[in-house]
């Protein structure tokens, strides 16, 4: 009776057996659970940091390129700001110098039939026109962009084999350029108020149409660019939001500032919009950057000491990649067993995180354009700078080269003459002049 009752070939199991047997199994049951959980946690990849770079406290506008992480290091979204561009081989940890700008610190950079395109204004030059700088890795070019009044390239845009630039001065428009950046047109214009500002930026291509966050004087809002218009989209958070980006026919985005950001999809189905917010399904963090490849969107989000990169392959449900600590995240980028993020060091320099050890791949040339011919100086001994100097007083005794800011002479002769690279003293021995007669 003790071990139980037999009923012919059949043994029926005391009470305190099976309840000893059931707390087995679920003992079991939790064990493999933990080890599963662990198996997860194991799966994470830690990041460690990669490079940092100096003076300037922030790595942005991250690009694979010709193997190399590519990257700009400035004082991040002031205006006006000098650049450095870098250019960095995760497994070697091999850091390189790439290319100072002078002005803006660099828009958004673009890989255009196998060239390596970076915008940003030089001012040195450009008074008044967006400034392209073009490299195939080894050699650089300069290209102008004069079809508009232009402080500001924010962005360059490969839509459909036309490059596209984003700029502004104190309007926004759009530039295109069939032949890769030699030649530019104005395809379009932002109506702005005098003495107010209007800008486009972070652009993404759904299904090859084309969408910017367009900011004016009326507000922030979601546009897709429709002929040489813009149209507007209802059906989106008209307040802050950045990092539109495309994945499997969607579009996402991050709504909100720092604190209370988060990940905004919008779909097109059956000839209707709609846009919503995502649930908060990845984590705790504050959402700041996002990255689509063909399989998954990924999204970077920043804490208190670091922050972490999750992913989804539907926007719905999500799982941490990766972490990493010692700094403020802003911008990610995922290639094949690699992860990298640039951002603000703890230490006050821009720092890159990644995968030590990992090599990026070789990306596919394919046709590759030659460099439009870079801008050759002259030997400085071999140019009359008083010819020169005459010829600037000339210009600046005719007051038809003032008109439209000088846009229409004075500005021309001007840029012609300091692309020469003068002598330091050229252009400050005007001033003692005498001021012409007109």
């Amino acid at each position: 009776m003790a071990h139980g009752l037999r009923l012919g070939d059949c043994r029926v199991p005391n009470t305190a057996k099976l309840m000893r047997a059931r707390m087995v199994h679920a003992v079991v049951l939790m064990v493999v659970a933990c080890l599963l959980g662990s198996t997860e946690a194991s799966a994470q990849k830690r990041l460690e940091v990669l490079a940092t770079i100096g003076p300037w406290p922030v790595a942005s506008n991250p690009i694979v390129y010709n193997g190399r992480l590519w990257f700009s290091a400035s004082v991040n979204g002031r205006n006006h700001n000098s650049a450095d561009l870098w250019s960095l081989e995760p497994k070697s940890g091999n850091l390189q110098y790439e290319r100072h700008l002078f002005s803006q610190g660099a828009g958004t950079p673009v890989i255009f039939q196998g060239l390596l395109y970076w915008p940003h204004e030089d001012p040195r030059l450009s008074m008044g026109y967006g400034a392209v700088s073009v490299t195939d890795g080894e050699t650089w070019g300069e290209l102008e962009i004069p079809t508009a009044k232009t402080f500001h390239v924010h962005h360059l845009v490969n839509w459909g084999g036309t490059l596209v630039a984003a700029t502004s001065a104190w309007q926004a428009g759009l530039q295109a350029s069939d032949d890769g950046g030699a030649t530019w047109s104005e395809f379009y214009d932002h109506p702005t108020e005098p003495k107010r500002v209007s800008r486009l930026n972070s652009p993404a291509i759904v299904l090859g149409r084309l969408y910017f966050k367009l900011r004016d004087p009326s507000g922030t809002r979601l546009v897709r660019v429709a002929e040489h218009e813009l149209a507007e989209i209802a059906q989106w958070p008209q307040t802050h939001f950045h990092s539109l980006t495309s994945f499997n026919a969607n579009l996402y985005g991050i709504v909100g500032r720092r604190g209370t950001a988060s990940i905004w999809k919008s779909s097109w189905k059956s000839g209707r919009r709609t846009s919503q917010r995502l649930g908060a399904t990845y984590g705790h963090g504050d959402p700041v950057d996002l990255f689509a490849d063909k399989d998954r969107i990924w999204a970077l989000f920043a804490q208190s000491k670091g922050g972490y990169v999750a992913s989804s392959k539907n926007g719905n449900s999500w799982q941490i990649e990766a972490t990493f600590e010692g700094g403020t995240p802003h911008e990610l980028v995922v290639a094949p067993q690699q992860i990298l993020v640039t951002g603000a060091g703890a230490d006050g320099l821009a720092v890159v995180w990644g995968i030590k050890g990992t090599a990026l791949k070789e990306t596919s040339q394919g046709y590759r354009r030659k460099i439009p011919a870079p801008f050759r100086l002259p030997p400085s001994d071999a140019i009359d700078w008083q010819q020169q100097s005459d010829r600037l007083n000339d210009a600046l005794r005719a007051p038809a080269n003032f008109r439209n800011h000088g846009r229409e002479g004075l500005r021309e002769i001007v840029r012609n003459i300091a692309a020469l690279s003068p002598p330091p003293e050229f252009f400050a021995s005007q001033l003692d002049a005498a001021m012409p007669d007109i």
